[in-house]
């Protein structure tokens, strides 16, 4: 049997099948009787799918290739990272030790995806086209969502529905009204809009691998399509994000001076363009309501967004070394205070290091940031690498929103897409990683 083959199709279902939340779910978290996301325990269909590629790798890769990646500097990273945030959550303080342990686990299964695509190296081209294609069909119900302004509800692929009357429906205001911002099939718009971004990098990344005519003509039209798709999202983060990524790609072209590699990035940024141009009469009104910041909506969200902060430093102030436990602060915060806020108000701050410092601590905070300086070096020094602004794209993309966002840390399909670009990142295919298992003979 191909142990290989199927590894790496297990794989590309893992990417592809991201952005849908199927999941069974055993128990529903809870505020004030309310069912929030925050204290659910579930497991994810791609969760599934995590062990059984760990499996596949390390039978197809062998033991020696196991062993020589598991002392790689990252996996020891996120051991430790594992290891702080068990610690945290067993010390959690608002009692729910399960649902925190939960939370562990996604680093763990973080650590086996890590593991196992360093083991066996895998076409960076999987991964690529997985993203790619299914950031497609998340762009096609985009769109669909916006111009019905309704997202339908499928239990198999683990969408609720949604309307602009929806309370608690996320939407943009103006005069005309309520309009409701694309889903795809992710539970928040934001969300989707940083998978897209993921999308439009790993475009340009096979646009540049030597692609032919045929690669060419699959991907430009999706890249348009895209681009109309993170208009109607209306996603600040995910715009910035993706402005970012894209100047990245093309400052290092013009530094290498490289003129394929900046004919490849001006036709991706050119059709993302022509993609939004396209759509942007029929949402240009929700568009400026999002960027003006001057309608109700816009000045709530400014607002409980600094509350947020507040509730983060007064949390840590109270659990400063090991934090209130992963997963656990809109639980804390709760339990913590008597405001007449509503069950759906307490959120985890939108900032992925201030939550990491809130609920696993200083310790875990040290830890996820050494982690992440550690991919920042290995996305910089990977100058061989024709693919290298690529990697550094898809790290500023994850930068960018963990300082305006928390689902990178605090939700499942988020820190599945941190994992997967950490994967990129490490495993550059001109340049295998290997420690001898000997230490060599002096002479």
């Amino acid at each position: 049997m191909n142990f290989r083959f199927f590894a790496r199709i297990t794989v590309f279902l893992l990417v592809f099948f991201l952005p849908f939340g199927t999941r069974l779910i055993f128990r529903s978290g809870e505020i004030d009787g309310a069912a929030v996301e925050w204290g659910t325990v579930s497991l994810y269909g791609t969760q599934v799918l995590v062990p059984l590629f760990f499996v596949l790798a390390a039978i197809s890769s062998g033991r020696q290739s196991i062993r020589r990646v598991i002392v790689h500097p990252a996996s020891i990273l996120i051991i430790v990272l594992a290891g702080l945030s068990s610690v945290s959550a067993a010390l959690t303080v608002t009692g729910q030790v399960g649902p925190s342990f939960i939370a562990v686990s996604w680093v763990i299964l973080g650590w086996m995806i890590i593991v196992s695509i360093l083991a066996l190296r895998p076409p960076s081209r999987i991964i690529y086209w997985g993203i790619l294609l299914s950031a497609a069909i998340q762009a096609v119900l985009a769109i669909g969502q916006f111009l019905t302004q309704s997202v339908f509800s499928f239990k198999w692929l683990g969408m609720a529905a949604h309307r602009a009357s929806d309370l608690g429906a996320y939407v943009a205001e103006t005069g005309d009204g309520r309009w409701l911002r694309a889903y795809g099939s992710f539970g928040h718009p934001n969300i989707l809009g940083f998978f897209l971004v993921l999308g439009i990098v790993s475009a340009a990344a096979l646009l540049s691998d030597g692609s032919g005519r045929r690669t060419r003509i699959a991907v430009w039209p999706i890249l348009a399509v895209i681009g109309a798709a993170l208009i109607f999202t209306l996603s600040k983060s995910a715009l910035i994000a993706g402005a970012v990524a894209l100047a990245v790609c093309l400052v290092f072209a013009f530094g290498k001076k490289n003129r394929e590699s900046v004919r490849v990035i001006g036709t991706v940024s050119l059709l993302v363009f022509l993609g939004m141009a396209a759509v942007f009469p029929f949402a240009k009104d929700p568009v400026l309501s999002r960027i003006a910041v001057a309608n109700r909506l816009e000045t709530n969200s400014v607002s409980e967004r600094m509350d947020l902060i507040s509730d983060a430093v007064t949390v840590f102030r109270h659990r400063p070394f090991f934090g209130v436990g992963p997963g656990q602060m809109p639980l804390a915060v709760h339990q913590g205070t008597a405001d007449s806020r509503s069950p759906w108000g307490y959120q985890p701050v939108h900032n992925v290091p201030l939550l990491v410092l809130t609920e696993t601590g200083a310790v875990g905070l040290a830890a996820w940031l050494v982690l992440f300086g550690f991919l920042l070096i290995s996305a910089i020094r990977n100058f061989k690498s024709p693919h290298q602004s690529f990697f550094l794209a898809f790290l500023s993309a994850v930068l960018v929103v963990s300082i305006f966002d928390h689902f990178l840390w605090s939700l499942w399909p988020g820190q599945l897409m941190v994992w997967l670009v950490m994967a990129l990142i490490l495993v550059p295919a001109d340049r295998p990683f290997r420690i001898p298992l000997r230490s060599p003979k002096v002479r």
